[in-house]
Formats: structure tokens, sequence, C-alpha cells
């Protein structure tokens, strides 16, 4: 590594100490350059593959789909339903006594025997495949908590949680349980892609295979009618300008 604790690292500083590897293993040992798109990384990019111009500038694919995930989680018809999941999570994370409970409730094997319990998921601030994660996590025990708030075994500080599980016939549940599953759903191929894509045996082609098939998936679930898929039409239209966007950038 490069020790420069006092120094700024600006695109100089990283296209330099970058060189300075690339020159020590020979330039023609090399294919490509790959980093994030902050702006001293992406900038470093670009003047190191002007200098050698033999060099590939390449983005940070799974970096790439953790803010392809981040633009739709923004999206107006997730932000609430997102709201609402942080708000769970957050309860269940500082209440010990709530998460004992859930997870008793959760034991209900048929012969007796203890199901395995999937724990919630908190939700990191720039790791945003976590998003999915929390809700399909939080899915999975909406039931249980449900019948733990309406029998008063555990309760929330929020109202507006408390209110959710106590009338699930409710307006606000339907519409929460809703964008959980078109959430849920639509996510779905990039967090598999991203998975993989992470694996250290993937290569370069594997990222435009992957992002193929993550439209393909996609195409085929907008192309089901609005009754079977849950997904409206404007919702549809919005992932797939997100999904073109990202994919224009990247190659």
């Amino acid at each position: 590594g490069h020790e420069g604790s006092d120094e700024h690292h600006d695109k100089e500083w990283v296209s330099e100490k970058v060189k300075k590897s690339i020159d020590r293993v020979g330039a023609d040992r090399f294919v490509a350059v790959c980093s994030d798109n902050t702006g001293n990384t992406k900038a470093a990019r670009r003047l190191l593959t002007n200098e050698v111009d033999t060099i590939q500038d390449l983005q940070d694919c799974c970096h790439h789909i953790h803010n392809t995930i981040k633009n739709i989680s923004d999206l107006s018809e997730f932000k609430p339903m997102l709201s609402m999941v942080k708000a769970i999570i957050k309860h269940f994370s500082k209440s010990t006594y709530s998460t004992t409970m859930l997870r008793r409730e959760r034991h209900v094997g048929e012969n007796g025997e203890d199901e395995p319990v999937h724990a919630l998921q908190r939700i990191g601030k720039t790791r945003f495949s976590t998003y999915w994660i929390a809700a399909h996590a939080l899915d999975q025990c909406l039931p249980n908590i449900r019948a733990l708030t309406r029998s008063n075994v555990i309760s929330f500080r929020s109202k507006k949680v408390q209110d959710l599980f106590t009338n699930r016939t409710s307006t606000t549940y339907q519409i929460f349980e809703l964008g959980l599953i078109q959430y849920i759903h639509t996510v779905a191929p990039f967090i598999r892609s991203l998975w993989v894509l992470e694996s250290s045996e993937a290569n370069a082609s594997d990222v435009y295979v992957f992002w193929l098939a993550t439209g393909a998936t996609l195409t085929n679930l907008f192309s089901k009618p609005e009754d079977v898929s849950g997904i409206p039409r404007r919702l549809a239209e919005n992932i797939i300008e997100i999904y073109n966007r990202r994919f224009k950038e990247f190659f």
C-alpha cells in the first residue's frame, strides 16, 4: 500500500501511486484499471489511461449496481415504504424483548421442530443492497409481527408503525405490503447479479452477461399484466429508464 495520511488524495496523487505499481510490474501485464466513481478515483483512471493507452478505463461493476439500486430506492413509489421498513427494523434492533418474542413466534415447525429464523437486516448507509435484504427479511416476518402486535405481546413507540400492524385491512397496510412486494420483485435481479459479480471468480464478460440477464428479467416481469405482476405501468417505465441510463453509463 501507499502511506499518505498527511497528503491530499486528489486525482494526481492516486494516478501517480497506481502508475508506480504498474511500472514496477510492467504496463504490458495490465489490461485495465478499475475503481468506483468518486471524483478523485474516476479522474485518476482517466489520467492513467491517457498516459498508458493500452490500459482500459473500467468502472467498479458492483459499485455501479449498488448505485442503480439506490436510484430505484429513491423513487417516490418506494420511499414511504422503505421509511416504514427502517422504522420497524430500528424498533427490533433496540428491543431485545421484541426480538426474542419474534424469534419465538417464528418457531412454528409442523413437527414441533424449530424453523430457521431469518434475522431482520439493518439497512446500511452506502450498501444499498441492504435495502432489498432488509425488505425481503421483513416480508417473511410480517405475519408474525402482526400477530405479536395484535395480541399486545409487543408494541411500537411509533404510532404509524403500531397502527400499521393492528389493522391489516387498512389502506395503509395494503399500500405498504404492495410496495414491499413490488420492491422485492423489481430489485431482485440486480441483487442476484451483484452477488455473482462480487465473486473472486467473476470476469469482465460476466458483467455484460448479467446486466443483460437483469434487463431480460425485468422485461419479462413488466410484460405481465398489472393484475399479475402488481406493478403499474408508470413504475415499470421509471425502473426501465433507470436501467437504461445506468447501462449506457457503464457500457
